[in-house]
């Protein structure tokens, strides 16, 4: 049986059990991903935020509803999957946000690789820095990868009226060229 991940409740259950870093400590929710799975595009942020612990939802807050406004920005945009490098919130002594550590993503590697394998993309896109140096280790040679801005960070620097925003939709746009044109190579590949 599934959930709303796309992945079996027995993962799920798998990923609560998990205790190995300092990011479990504090958190409501390990938190696996929302989208198709499998899907062509799959989009890496670095960790869930404080509304996606509570919810249990990545991208869920100010940031993610920017991301879908992105992503419906773009006409017939693929199959998308969304997750992080890491599946907790990471909280500091105080219980505030705080970024990942490295720690914290080795630790993940393990679940984040089996989310890779499972939505089996075309192409990832990483949302900022943190989860582009650290979870590049994980992809298959043969996935394109793609960076954009993380959309917090467009949110805290004028949000849909940024040039930022615009920035990332653009990117976006390129992804899904990429996506489209290797699928049409694959199909015409096939039809030989």
């Amino acid at each position: 049986m599934k959930n709303e991940s796309g992945f079996p409740n027995w993962f799920h259950l798998k990923c609560q059990e998990c205790f190995e870093c300092p990011a479990r400590s504090g958190r409501h929710s390990v938190i696996v991903g929302r989208g198709d799975v499998p899907a062509d595009i799959l989009i890496v942020g670095d960790a869930p935020g404080t509304s996606d612990d509570l919810v249990g939802i990545p991208f869920v807050g100010s940031a993610g509803h920017l991301l879908d406004s992105m992503i419906k920005a773009i006409p017939d945009f693929p199959s998308v999957y969304l997750t992080t490098g890491i599946l907790c919130h990471p909280r500091d002594e105080r219980g505030e946000a705080r970024e990942p550590e490295k720690l914290e993503f080795e630790r993940c590697a393990r679940w984040v690789q089996r989310i890779f394998r499972g939505v089996n993309p075309c192409a990832v896109v990483f949302l900022g820095k943190l989860s582009a140096k650290h979870c590049r280790t994980f992809l298959p040679v043969n996935v394109k990868i793609f960076s954009m801005m993380h959309p917090a960070y467009v949110v805290r620097n004028g949000g849909m009226s940024s040039p930022l925003f615009q920035h990332n939709v653009r990117v976006l746009e390129d992804v899904v060229s990429y996506v489209q044109q290797t699928k049409n190579t694959r199909s015409e590949s096939d039809a030989s």
